[in-house]
């Protein structure tokens, strides 16, 4: 299978982010900026449909591209390449970003967590018909089709929830060594595990991230599944 990329996110929910889209708050990333990560702003739009301004930070190292927004409910830390990254790399990354993260914002809890990773293959027959038939019986004869599961499970005590997305449709790939764009077939495969909202006890710490470890290795585990032999 041809994977055009994959990006993997660690999403820290909590009602504690000092980080404002301000000046000030600029002085308090410095633990990311002396190491190589540029802040920018940019648009959030809220449930209540309120836009506000966030700040993001933002590292590339050839095709690595690590970036980390202090959301209003969130803090979200997404780690993109065009190839896929085993769990050692992830979790180093992991380390290092919660690491900074701490040394930023201090010792502040969050109430929910989350691993998502989102693949995008490029399609032909032989991969279409490969997955298609992990879950359908008929022949993948559809110029677009999705496929949407959820299930609950138990991860160090935690209630989460597991969701599986498989989606066929029309992406975008560049060139290499030109820059242009040509609009491909791919098919999208979305893992997302999650522990429950309906627990919102702020109870998760900066420096513990054994959830996500094994929030990871499930996200995995749920690809595997899809894209694997």
């Amino acid at each position: 299978m041809n994977l055009v990329g994959i990006s993997y996110n660690f999403n820290f929910f909590t009602k504690n982010n000092s980080i404002k889209a301000d000046s000030e708050s600029i002085y308090k990333l410095m633990p990311f900026i002396n190491d190589g990560f540029m802040p920018t702003t940019g648009d959030e739009i809220s449930e209540e449909g309120d836009r506000y301004k966030v700040i993001r930070v933002q590292k590339e190292n050839k095709d690595l591209n690590i970036s980390i927004t202090f959301s209003k409910r969130a803090i979200l830390v997404q780690i993109t390449k065009d190839k896929e990254i085993d769990n050692v790399n992830l979790m180093d990354i992991v380390s290092s970003t919660f690491s900074k993260l701490r040394e930023t914002l201090g010792d502040i809890k969050g109430d929910r967590t989350a691993c998502i990773a989102n693949a995008i293959l490029e399609n032909d027959k032989e991969t279409e018909e490969k997955i298609y038939k992990k879950f359908f019986s008929d022949e993948p004869s559809y110029f677009e089709w999705a496929l949407r599961k959820a299930s609950r499970f138990i991860v160090e005590g935690e209630e989460s929830n597991s969701v599986l997305a498989v989606n066929k449709g029309l992406g975008t790939k560049q060139n290499n060594g030109t820059g242009n764009i040509t609009q491909i077939e791919v098919i999208v495969v979305s893992c997302d595990n999650n522990t429950i909202a309906e627990n919102n006890t702020p109870r998760f710490e900066l420096n513990n991230i054994s959830i996500f470890n094994e929030l990871l290795k499930k996200t995995k585990m749920d690809l595997d599944k899809v894209i694997g032999d």
